[in-house]
């Protein structure tokens, strides 16, 4: 009787004290923890140079750029690494974060195989569609989709990543493409990093509390509110993947991206949906999701 009762006391002071929060760390980068597991999201800081387009050279992770990105996220232990796709703007430093955080990377073929060129390699975990994986208290359900044409004219390096992987810019195919639905008792989460709604999305309407969504390659801002976020009816929205291929992340730290339509995107979704919360994530800053 009395264990009971110091367990009734006890429980709910421990629970007071969890929290769930998420940092961006450049383009689609996204980092989730709850204090004790922290989940990583396509994160991205090296970037191609303009020779890297011109000539198809050797794209490798920049182990600096990936140290300092940890570094300044305040990221010191990983419990899984999970990419949505294999383009190089996706996929260059998962497997680099994975090895420096001890973390298990998951995806599908492709990533695979870019895990197969590192020696030693990470630990791969192969994902099965709408197959959950527990990590803690979270529970990731991964959503196959496909990728979206770019300008709705064209795919951009489809297809799998080859076996034999050496790391040359343009070997760096589209592979699988993924969303996540994140499940946790301080809320629910839908990572997306397209810019276009996915039918598969709708299964998990009304059961989102943030959004994760990406705005780069969408149709329009009306597409993107109507068709995207009021289907998914999220209590919050966090747009990502607003940066370009160029610019080095210390560059976000100090100012906005001109041009990425965030403000447009932001007050129309707020016309349609005045309860919806829009965050404008910056760069390694912390975005509390249980408020």
């Amino acid at each position: 009787m009395i264990m009971l009762l110091l367990n009734l006391i006890i429980q709910p002071i421990v629970f007071a004290k969890d929290s769930l929060s998420a940092k961006w760390l450049g383009v689609a980068g996204v980092a989730i923890t709850d204090g004790k597991d922290t989940l990583i999201f396509d994160p991205v800081p090296t970037k191609p140079s303009l020779s890297h387009w011109l000539f198809g050279t050797e794209l490798k992770s920049d182990v600096v750029r990936v140290s300092t990105m940890l570094r300044k996220a305040e990221i010191e232990r990983v419990s899984g690494v999970f990419m949505s796709h294999t383009h190089f703007d996706h996929a260059v430093d998962g497997a680099e974060v994975a090895l420096m955080m001890r973390a298990p990377i998951y995806g599908g073929v492709s990533v695979k195989r870019i895990t197969e060129a590192y020696s030693p390699a990470p630990k791969y975990i192969e994902l099965t569609p709408e197959k959950p994986v527990q990590i803690g208290k979270f529970k990731i359900t991964p959503i196959r989709r496909g990728h979206a044409p770019i300008a709705s004219l064209f795919h951009f390096l489809p297809g799998e990543i080859a076996p034999g992987f050496d790391f040359k810019f343009y070997q760096y195919r589209e592979g699988e493409t993924w969303n996540y639905f994140i499940e946790h008792l301080l809320g629910n989460i839908l990572f997306d990093q397209g810019g276009r709604f996915h039918p598969a999305n709708k299964k998990y309407s009304g059961r989102v509390d943030t959004y994760f969504a990406g705005i780069a390659n969408r149709r329009s801002v009306e597409d993107w509110v109507d068709n995207s976020i009021l289907v998914v009816k999220a209590k919050r929205v966090v747009p990502i993947h607003f940066d370009v291929f160029f610019l080095k992340s210390e560059w976000l730290e100090k100012q906005w991206l001109p041009g990425a339509g965030l403000d447009k995107l932001e007050r129309m979704l707020k016309e349609k949906s005045p309860t919806t919360k829009w965050v404008t994530p910056v760069l390694y800053q912390k975005i509390n999701l249980n408020e």
